[in-house]
């Protein structure tokens, strides 16, 4: 058969050489460059073929170093890939140690080559995958000494060490994160248990080079470090707490890696996972200082912040080639600061605020509602997860106190302390009213303390309320039936019932507070819409009209009708003001 002919490349008695190289670069090239359809087919159902030949595996060395082809030396390390994953352990064993062996030295000699690594990081990916493959097939067991070769390895240049920050990162998400998908339960919890066995190797490593960086800046690769951190950032889900909270792994972060502003987001992540961590009441005693440390020390970051930042749309405040990068800070931001205060506001921040007569616990409040009204809608989502669980535990203490007050006897629920899932269940909540003897502030310090916070929170619900589901009256003039249409569920309908039940809890924790709001914006909007008029953008005045209608039954009955007779009597004033019919309706 002819080399020229593509079917060439699945004649296993014709020897792989250069000439055959080169016929499957062609055949690759037609796959992936002609605008030919039959070439494209052609190619197509020939390199099927010869990714499933049973010896195919063993041209991937040859492939490798002969083909000069991108694509075509993807495609060699797909079908290794393939057969680590489905035929490793039906291999002799001088087979499977021979792929080892030049997997692992295709991988040194690639990341001690700075060159490759910018210009052929897909490959060099690739080739990592491969090696991670072979790991999950051989480490613990045939491979026992991975992990300590790996970071003994690490020492020998900044480049090889990035790619091996790399290498313990996949392993870590294959493990941690894919494991469970991907491979047998046993074998899943064998891995774990390893890793986090030897994960003092891998910490040393990381520290390494953070210390390094601290020691002498001008000398370590930026892109080192960021890998170190991203790296860092993974592991905090797991690792033993003991190297989080008995190390100076807080003081490191957060004293040494904040500043530079190229390692910021990345220091923020790691400082995220640890203010996530789930502690238990006795271990959350145990770190009591290092989770103070670590609060004080986060808090004077984000004070240090320059306010106008937070305007980062605006390019008057923040130059538009830094836009990007305070938008991923504050909505990285959001995360951190909404994750200690979920999980330590009560037992950390709080108590520590009474030590030292402070406010940093209101104040990082303030920033979340600041960042809140931020356009930015992951940022937003994250603020309005936190504070509707904020809301709910101020109300529920609120609760408490009314239930103690009466000698234990059984009270009204607060409204919609759980996120309705239709119309219906809201409207059934909306008959569980909680009646207050006085108001909220009154029965609870902490809602006192935070009525300032909460005020601006409602502010910005009302400015950036969803849209409700809209309901259309349909009629059939051939049955003279008239019925109701509601709207296919959409993500903006879901945004609104999540604000309409932070709204109701904010409204219960402050119902004359609520009311001055909203009445304010709408006295705004009543003197600003006559003077600009052909200009003026109802948007305002629609989401404020979307905010009174989600908070409906959450006041006592005097205040609702003393309300809603103000809001009616003002609108119509309003109608009466505007010219056009497009302003009136």
């Amino acid at each position: 058969m002819s080399l020229s002919d593509p079917r060439a490349l699945l004649d296993a008695s014709i020897p792989f050489d250069d000439a055959k190289v080169a016929l499957l670069d062609q055949v690759v090239a037609a796959m992936f460059g002609t605008t030919d359809n039959h070439s494209r087919d052609v190619a197509h159902k020939v390199l099927g073929e010869f990714k499933n030949m049973p010896e195919a595996w063993s041209y991937v060395a040859v492939i490798l170093n002969k083909s000069q082809d991108a694509n075509t030396k993807f495609v060699a390390l797909q079908i290794l890939e393939n057969t680590i994953q489905t035929r490793w352990n039906v291999l002799p064993d001088a087979e499977r140690n021979g792929i080892k062996v030049f997997v692992t030295d295709l991988v040194i000699r690639l990341a001690s080559d700075e060159k490759a690594c910018q210009t052929e990081k897909h490959f060099v990916n690739k080739v990592n995958e491969n090696l991670i493959q072979i790991v999950k097939q051989e480490w613990p067991d045939r491979w026992p000494s991975f992990i300590t070769e790996i970071c003994q390895s690490s020492k020998a240049s900044q480049s090889i060490c990035e790619n091996n920050m790399r290498l313990l990162n996949m392993l870590s998400e294959e493990v941690f994160d894919f494991g469970r998908s991907e491979m047998v339960s046993k074998k899943v919890e064998k891995l774990m248990t390893q890793l986090t066995a030897q994960f003092q190797e891998v910490f040393d490593v990381c520290m390494f080079v953070l210390k390094s960086f601290v020691v002498n800046a001008a000398a370590m690769k930026e892109s080192l470090v960021q890998q170190t951190l991203k790296c860092l950032a993974h592991f905090l889900k797991w690792i033993p707490l003991g190297f989080v909270f008995e190390t100076d792994l807080i003081e490191t972060l957060l004293q040494h890696f904040w500043e530079p502003v190229q390692f910021r987001a990345d220091c923020l992540r790691c400082v995220t996972e640890i203010a996530s961590l789930q502690l238990s009441k006795e271990e959350t005693q145990v770190f009591r200082e290092r989770l103070a440390v670590l609060w004080l020390e986060l808090v004077g970051k984000v004070l240090a912040l320059p306010p106008q930042t937070l305007r980062f749309e605006d390019a008057g405040q923040v130059p538009p080639q830094m836009r990007l990068f305070w938008e991923t800070i504050y909505c990285q931001l959001s995360l951190c600061l909404t994750a200690f205060l979920k999980n330590h506001r009560e037992n950390i921040a709080e108590p520590l605020d009474k030590e030292r007569n402070g406010q940093a616990c209101v104040q990082m409040l303030q920033q979340v509602a600041a960042m809140t009204g931020l356009q930015h809608d992951e940022t937003f989502q994250i603020c309005l997860d936190f504070w509707f669980s904020f809301a709910e535990k101020l109300l529920n203490e609120v609760h408490e106190v009314v239930k103690r007050q009466n000698n234990g006897a059984p009270q009204q629920p607060p409204l919609m302390l759980s996120m309705p899932s239709s119309a219906d269940a809201a409207a059934a909540n909306a008959l569980d009213a909680l009646r207050l003897p006085c108001s909220s502030s009154e029965l609870s310090w902490r809602v006192k303390m935070y009525s300032g916070v909460l005020n601006q929170v409602r502010k910005v619900m009302i400015r950036k309320m969803a849209k409700p589901q809209e309901v259309y009256i349909q009629f059939d003039q051939e049955t003279g039936e008239v019925t109701r249409d509601h709207e296919v569920d959409t993500a903006e309908v879901a945004l609104y019932n999540t604000m309409r039940c932070t709204q109701v809890l904010l409204t219960n924790l402050g119902q004359e507070e609520t009311e001055a709001i909203m009445l304010e914006t709408l006295n705004t909007e009543c003197m600003q819409a006559p003077v600009q008029l052909g200009g003026w953008n109802p948007t305002a005045l629609n989401r404020l009209c979307y905010s009174i209608g989600s908070i409906s039954g959450a006041m006592r009955e005097d205040i609702e009708r003393r309300f809603l007779v103000q809001v009616i009597r003002n609108l119509l004033n309003l109608c009466e003001l505007m010219k056009g019919k497009d302003d009136k309706a």
